[in-house]
């Protein structure tokens, strides 16, 4: 459909804002955006998740959760 172009452009900005750029609440936003096209985007998120607790910590991850719940 026409949507998974831009589906995927948030994927790769949610890839690029977490790896390259370290700005996870950037990612956090982006993926909410991929989100909001397909539901096929929540296949990455216990990667993601795990990512950002990883890198970040905890307090880091629960506030990325609640952007991505809040959006």
């Amino acid at each position: 459909m026409f949507n998974d172009e831009i589906m995927g452009m948030y994927l790769v900005l949610t890839i690029y804002f977490l790896a390259v750029a370290h700005k996870p609440y950037m990612a956090a936003i982006t993926l909410t955006l991929g989100l909001s096209m397909k539901a096929g985007v929540m296949l990455i998120l216990p990667s993601f998740l795990g990512g950002i607790q990883y890198v970040f910590g905890t307090k880091t991850l629960i506030t990325s959760l609640v952007i991505i719940v809040a959006f």
